[in-house]
């Protein structure tokens, strides 16, 4: 059988490259441990290394010796590696001991290298080999010796483009949503006001009212837990979405409220979380259903009700949870009813531009993934 994978490149002639040749990570790569400095913007530990690639760096100037890095050079974090902590170096820099710097001989693309190194199996191996408890930490020795197979130069190029051009893809999708989600923070901050505050910084110029101090009993016609349903009746897929302490536990083919709610979260490790709920679904007894009385609005209150971190307000036990009668009793200022709409409906917009953002981040990530099982031995 062929030492190829499933899908491949075909060369110029529509044939296919020659068959994959497997290698000890020893024989295509080295380690370096050279010392030298480099100011501190340039510095790589192991705290500033992201999870499944990239890198955090500070803005400092200070000089800082380590280890030697280069642009092209593989930089993986061992300790815990568990974490899978890994970056391709595209500047010069210096690293923590911490760090292991591997470095690409003429036999492989340093791109190529890269993304056969930023994959389940190959951290799966380094942990196995790993030595230590508390803080495992890679063995030199076994990541040497992990095995790898590798095409033709001309095949690796092809492969590293494609998944370079998909990182980039991703990259762009995290920038935005990272975007997105600072809008939708800074509304939050200068939307709203805490019980101190007249006005919020920012308001829709046809309002000039101030906002008046509500308890939440006061501005709500329905507040209260939901009821047991048995795991058994709860289904990945179905009818009626079941809400519980955590969010959306799964779905049922029955329903016990119809319309729009704010809910809470009111047991687990989530507790005082809130999510919002249109059209029928089934609310568990760690759900509190939360509806607002004519002349406010619920869209509006779920918002007030996630500004109040109600985490704040658990028991302090084993099992965190909510009272709702203390609940009920917590206070918030809220505009007119018209401005409460304006509010809540930029808020939901965005929520939904962030809610697509994420979605196409996910499945991004997932055509990745299945490309490299597919493209990868």
């Amino acid at each position: 059988m062929m030492n190829a994978p499933k899908l491949r490149f075909k060369d110029e002639s529509g044939n296919n490259y020659p068959e994959w040749i497997r290698k000890k990570l020893g024989d295509i790569a080295s380690f370096i441990s050279k010392k030298g400095e480099s100011i501190e913007s340039c510095y790589i530990g192991t705290e500033n290394m992201q999870q499944g690639g990239g890198v955090k760096f500070s803005g400092s100037h200070k000089t800082c010796r380590g280890n030697i890095y280069e642009c092209g050079d593989v930089l993986l974090s061992n300790i815990r590696p568990y974490l899978r902590k890994i970056w391709k170096a595209d500047c010069y820099g210096t690293c923590s001991s911490d760090v292991l710097v591997i470095r690409p001989s003429n036999k492989v693309l340093g791109d190529f290298l890269y993304f056969c190194l930023n994959s389940d199996v190959f951290f799966d191996y380094v942990s196995k080999h790993a030595k230590g408890t508390k803080m495992p930490r890679g063995d030199k020795k076994s990541i040497f010796k992990y095995a790898l197979e590798i095409p033709s130069q001309r095949e690796q190029s092809k492969i590293s483009f494609l998944f370079t051009k998909l990182e980039e893809l991703i990259k762009i999708q995290q920038r935005k949503l990272s975007s997105f989600e600072e809008i939708k923070k800074g509304f939050l901050q200068k939307l709203f006001v805490n019980l101190d505050d007249g006005i919020p910084e920012y308001r829709f110029s046809e309002f000039n009212d101030r906002w008046q101090i509500y308890s939440l009993s006061e501005v709500t016609q329905e507040f209260q837990s939901g009821q047991n349903i048995k795991s058994d009746q709860i289904h990945q897929t179905g009818l009626y979405p079941v809400y519980g302490g955590n969010g959306i536990r799964g779905y049922t083919s029955t329903y016990n409220h119809d319309g729009n709610y704010a809910i809470i979260g009111r047991q687990g490790a989530q507790c005082g979380n809130v999510s919002f709920s249109s059209g029928k679904a089934f609310f568990t007894e760690h759900a509190v259903a939360v509806k607002a009385k004519e002349g406010f609005s619920t869209e509006f209150l779920v918002f007030i009700l996630r500004n109040l971190n109600l985490s704040n307000y658990s028991d302090q036990s084993a099992q965190p949870g909510l009272a709702v009668g203390k609940l009920k009793k917590l206070k918030a200022k809220f505009p007119c009813y018209s401005e409460q709409l304006k509010i809540s409906d930029i808020l939901f917009k965005l929520e939904k531009q962030i809610d697509i953002i994420h979605r196409e981040l996910e499945l991004l990530n997932i055509v990745k993934k299945a490309l490299f099982q597919q493209m990868f031995i």
